[in-house]
């Protein structure tokens, strides 16, 4: 797998559960 891939979709998925996590702490 491409190293620059791969790091791209580490650190999309790592901002989307940033995003997750925010949402859910204005939730509550």
């Amino acid at each position: 797998m491409n190293d620059k891939k791969w790091y791209v979709i580490h650190t999309y998925s790592g901002y989307e559960n940033k995003v997750k996590t925010t949402l859910e702490l204005k939730v509550q």
